[in-house]
């Protein structure tokens, strides 16, 4: 294995120059993007839950939920591509056992609690081929307290809000009509649990994952990084982090 800094939090960080040559995955077999969102990109299985992706097609439905406000106009304005297959991934995979090379989700993991998110992982598991690789991005919740503990020692009164909202356990209702939110308690799946690095990469390794290496944007084995990964620092600087597991 190539050299790598260890840190305190026990995540390995890997020159990114070196990562292709820890472990060659896979050269065959599906390639699964798990939460996808509307986005489609080829080479991929692309599944996500969304019931959007269920009417998005459908403008005159559409129209209707965005004016009892079930729909945001980010929301109303988005076409899904038909190439994105709508599943519940809280259920076990219809995949058969180690036939994939490699899974990536963005965004996702935190919207299933602890039992779900674990039994998923399980799932990624053991539909991926020996080599194969996961690849997880997440809201990062170390950076956002460091933010909200750096907010508060300079006296800013919002700081705690803005954490909250970062966490998005519960959406902010306070600007909403009483039509959206009850549309958004009924339609929408706020975050359930948040990790950072070390309690992520501590799941991947109970579940059985190897070499479970925190990564840069766009940095790691995983393949396709340049069209699949997307999201950087939307929210603020270091809002993401990015894990890979190797299935041994």
């Amino acid at each position: 294995m190539m050299p790598s800094d260890s840190t305190a939090s026990g995540v390995e960080h890997v020159d990114p120059g070196a990562a292709s040559e820890i472990r060659g995955i896979p050269l065959t077999g599906m390639q699964l993007h798990l939460g996808s969102g509307p986005r489609a990109i080829p080479g991929w299985l692309n599944v996500d839950k969304s019931w959007v992706a269920a009417v998005s097609r459908i403008s005159p439905i559409l129209d209707v939920l965005a004016r009892v406000g079930a729909l945001s106009d980010q929301q109303r304005t988005t076409r899904w591509s038909q190439d994105v297959t709508r599943r519940d991934l809280t259920k076990p995979f219809p995949w058969q056992t180690g036939s994939a090379r490699a899974i990536y989700s963005s965004h996702m993991l935190e919207h299933l609690d602890r039992v779900q998110a674990r039994d998923f992982l399980k799932e990624c598991f053991r539909v991926l081929a020996t080599g194969g690789i996961i690849r997880l991005v997440l809201p990062n919740l170390g950076r956002a307290v460091e933010r909200y503990q750096q907010a508060r020692q300079r006296g800013d009164a919002r700081a705690a809000d803005d954490l909250i909202g970062f966490l998005y356990f519960v959406p902010p209702y306070e600007d909403m009509s009483r039509t959206r939110r009850i549309a958004m308690r009924l339609l929408h799946r706020p975050h359930a649990w948040m990790y950072d690095e070390a309690s992520l990469s501590a799941i991947l390794r109970q579940v059985g994952f190897v070499e479970v290496q925190a990564r840069a944007f766009r940095e790691g084995i995983c393949p396709d990084l340049e069209r699949i990964e997307h999201r950087l620092d939307e929210c603020f600087e270091g809002s993401s982090f990015f894990v890979e597991g190797v299935h041994p």
